[in-house]
């Protein structure tokens, strides 16, 4: 095992280790002694800074549903409805503690027409059935989005076989059930179902052989663009009550409070609230790496309730500090690398050569940990849509303007990333307002929108060109003093020194925790490009990290402005 040491400061401590695996799956070039394998002795597991895997046990019984694309907000996945890219599907989900003498399963996904009333399967008026399968293998214990797990696929309340995608008319808000039966009755024809079969004739023919359900009960707006603007604020919050309507589905990972002029925001974490999905994973799909990894910091910034507008767009945005933070924690920075120190940002110049998007240098959610501001983004915060009420902002900008998701996602328009940003489930996505949409207004080179068409008050949309957030500030903004304290700032130009060297032509694959030499431990993958000489072709390497604890050797307290040292595991 090779290892490395680092050293930073504000307020963070931790040991670093950089692993360099000989085997085909996980290795990199080196001697076999310095080897080690564990595939046979450690376990890759589900990050715990990630929202927790949600689970269901239905009426006290011990069957258990759950799914790494529920958040604890329990909201309908996007990317399940009728508004996701390319064809919809269920999302995942998996259970346990199935009861013994289990031979299959039968799943049912309906929305219940008034939760008050509940649901009465033979009475059309109290549900919408969306799917319906029966005769899934008893030997399984997970369906992956869209599979039916052998299974027969019944007949939705569309009179087809297939998954029918929730499709509200309305912006009001609808509950949704997803139930999973254990039957003892074996796959085949003991239940007396066809592909003819609805709802209601499964649920019945099920009943005697039922040995126990377990439920899923979650809820979703929907709002259509193409239909209206419902989504579209009419006014900007500017008291203590609207703007915090935004952070109220993050109240885990933010806190707020008020004073007669601003709001402060402190964010617990500093990482985006996701969904355990592949698709939602941090740091995975960059190719331009700068050998930094993602680090949680406590850290609390100031914005004006009410923005004070400017008269014209402005070269006033300092390339390298945040802009502003979405409302689960995370700090936003201009879309550019800087090329000197302090340099502002002239909105009409396309930064092409320094765009952290178009130079593979952001994950598939839209950011990196990089220097200074633990994980930040520099892109629209796609991997929060999923679950995200878009009639709300995803972020507020340092002048108090709150930015709404308009465009964003997908492959990029321009560049050679191959990224397919927040998993390709937004591409076709276009919250803007409809006179935008329309081309009789217009969104200016800040990417502010004019709410009232003159010049009175302005809401950002982000955007899949850039300048993505946004290009400049239409309200007063104090970029510098807005954080209350510094973020965590890396002493060292790279995480990944003392001779351990990966190159920048890698690409991230993969980034989780896993038990490793009897620790739990965050680790990235990094993956050689053809032109990558550090790594073995073939091959790949694993960077691993943890926070040291009070009590450990080397661990200290600190205030802003010392350092602490991260060393490395033996």
């Amino acid at each position: 095992m090779n290892s490395v040491a680092s050293i930073f400061k504000f307020g963070y401590q931790c040991v670093f280790s950089v692993v360099l695996f000989l085997t085909i799956l996980t290795g990199c070039g080196g001697s076999s002694s310095d080897s080690a394998d564990p595939s046979t002795t450690d376990e890759i597991t589900d990050d715990p800074s990630i929202t927790d895997e949600i689970a269901i046990t239905n009426d006290g019984g011990s069957f258990t549903l759950s799914s790494k694309a529920i958040k604890n907000t329990l909201g309908v996945p996007l990317s399940s409805t009728c508004d996701a890219a390319g064809d919809s599907s269920l999302f995942q989900f998996s259970w346990s503690n199935v009861p013994e003498g289990t031979e299959s399963y039968a799943l049912i996904f309906y929305t219940i027409i008034n939760p008050d009333d509940g649901v009465d399967f033979s009475n059309d008026l109290s549900y919408k059935s969306y799917y319906v399968v029966y005769d899934i293998d008893g030997d399984i214990s997970e369906l992956a989005a869209g599979a039916t797990g052998g299974g027969t696929v019944a007949t939705n309340g569309k009179g087809l076989n297939a998954y029918d995608p929730p499709c509200s008319a309305g912006s009001a808000e609808n509950t949704y059930v997803v139930a999973l039966y254990a039957l003892s009755a074996e796959s085949g024809s003991s239940l007396g179902l066809s592909a003819a079969s609805d709802i209601l004739d499964l649920t019945t023919a099920i009943e005697n052989s039922t040995l126990e359900s377990s439920s899923l009960t979650l809820t979703r707006i929907r709002y259509n663009p193409s239909e209206n603007d419902d989504h579209v604020p009419t006014s900007v919050p500017s008291d203590c009550i609207t703007k915090s309507a935004a952070f109220d589905a993050y109240s885990e990972f933010v806190s707020v409070s008020c004073d007669s002029d601003s709001i402060t925001v402190t964010s617990n974490y500093s990482t985006p609230y996701l969904s355990q999905l592949d698709d939602d994973k941090l740091n995975v799909g960059i190719s331009t790496w700068i050998g930094r990894a993602t680090v949680p910091e406590e850290v609390s910034w100031d914005i004006p309730l009410q923005p004070t507008y400017l008269s014209s767009v402005s070269n006033n945005i300092i390339i390298h500090d945040p802009i502003g933070f979405t409302v689960d924690g995370v700090p936003i920075l201009h879309y550019a690398m800087e090329a000197t120190a302090n340099e502002v940002a002239d909105p009409s110049e396309a930064y092409s050569a320094r765009d952290t998007l178009t130079t593979g240098q952001i994950d598939q959610c839209g950011g990196h940990g990089a220097n200074g501001e633990a994980y930040h983004y520099h892109y629209a915060p796609v991997c929060m849509l999923d679950t995200h009420d878009l009639s709300q902002p995803v972020a507020y900008m340092f002048d108090g303007i709150p930015l709404y998701f308009g465009t964003g996602g997908g492959a990029p328009i321009e560049g050679d990333s191959d990224v397919n940003y927040g998993g390709g489930r937004y591409t076709d996505l276009d919250y803007r307002p409809a006179a935008v949409r329309a081309g009789t207004a217009s969104l200016d080179a800040c990417n502010a929108y004019d709410v009232h068409g003159d010049g009175s008050e302005y809401v950002y949309y982000t955007t899949k060109e850039r300048p993505y957030t946004i290009g400049c500030f239409r309200g007063e903004a104090d970029q510098i003093n807005s954080p209350q304290q510094p973020p965590p700032n890396w002493d060292t130009d790279h995480l990944v020194t003392d001779g351990v060297t990966f190159g920048q032509d890698v690409m991230l694959t993969d980034y989780d925790t896993m038990t490793y030499g009897g620790q739990e431990l965050f680790f990235i993958e990094i993956t050689p490009l053809a032109t990558n000489t550090n790594i073995t072709s073939g091959k790949v390497a694993l960077m691993m990290w943890r926070q040291l604890t009070e009590g450990e050797s080397d661990y200290s307290s600190s205030d802003n402005g010392s350092f602490l040292h991260c060393r490395a595991l033996n």
